[in-house]
């Protein structure tokens, strides 16, 4: 009799799991970028991130409207390979409630790109229309990767002008909660709620410290798919779609991190 090895439907998810985060941050990956602003010294500081789009032909960046909002005293820079690229061109921006960028629930910002621009930005890949989920299917028991740049995973060598970036995927499902929405003043039709811990687990199942998400804003947000068990043979296609854009959202209360 031949050794066989019995797996529970949930190991068999989280392999799944792992193998299509895996192969969907790779197509991703090319479209993602770093953002960076100038402090009171001049000097650049990892600010978020923002990723490159193409739609009816044109390319577009896009990002957080804070993101936008906070590098308005100088200039953005965005990541070309590892030297920061200045981007600067008209923003269109999602409005302020009452003036405030934190009463924005959407809170997401874009500008056209010019062939000069691209570039300099080395462009050579963009999400595409027939990359974009429609979002219309259920959200439960679907995976969920936001892939970025962290703020404290982004270092910069004022001496040499070289800025050493490091992109971080994190993987969850969605939690929908009527108390995050309330909050955001929103109905959760249009918003996924992703909770982020302090500690995270690894696929291997190694618990560990999880990076501060500050600069999580302006990653992406892909939709792994339905992880139903009739959809988790070996052989099935992985698939992954943009389903929005990140904003970070910190509970004036619990201290708990939603995205």
């Amino acid at each position: 009799m031949s050794n066989r090895i019995i797996k529970t439907i949930s190991e068999i998810g989280l392999e799944r799991l792992d193998k299509c985060s895996k192969q969907m941050g790779q197509r991703f990956f090319g479209a993602v970028r770093p953002c960076f602003a100038l402090d009171d010294a001049n000097l650049p500081v990892a600010l978020g991130s923002c990723f490159l789009m193409r739609l009816d032909g044109v390319p577009f960046l896009v990002t957080a409207a804070h993101v936008v909002d906070q590098s308005a005293r100088t200039t953005l820079f965005v990541g070309s390979g590892d030297r920061p690229i200045p981007l600067e061109g008209i923003f269109s921006v999602t409005s302020k409630p009452n003036g405030l960028r934190n009463d924005d629930p959407f809170d997401f910002a874009f500008a056209e790109l010019s062939p000069e621009q691209c570039e300099a930005l080395r462009a050579d890949f963009f999400i595409t229309e027939d990359m974009v989920s429609q979002n219309r299917a259920n959200k439960e028991n679907r995976g969920y990767m936001a892939l970025g740049y962290p703020v404290m995973m982004q270092l910069f060598n004022y001496g040499i002008s070289k800025a050493f970036t490091e992109a971080w995927t994190f993987v969850g499902f969605h939690r929908p909660s009527s108390g995050l929405y309330e909050a955001l003043g929103v109905t959760g039709t249009h918003h996924f709620a992703i909770r982020f811990e302090d500690r995270v687990k690894t696929f291997a199942g190694r618990e560990k410290d999880a990076p501060d998400p500050e600069g999580a804003s302006g990653r992406i947000l892909i939709d792994l798919g339905n992880f139903d068990p009739a959809k988790l043979a070996p052989d099935a296609a992985c698939v992954g779609l943009l389903s929005g854009i990140l904003i970070e959202y910190r509970s004036r209360t619990s201290g708990d991190r939603c995205h």
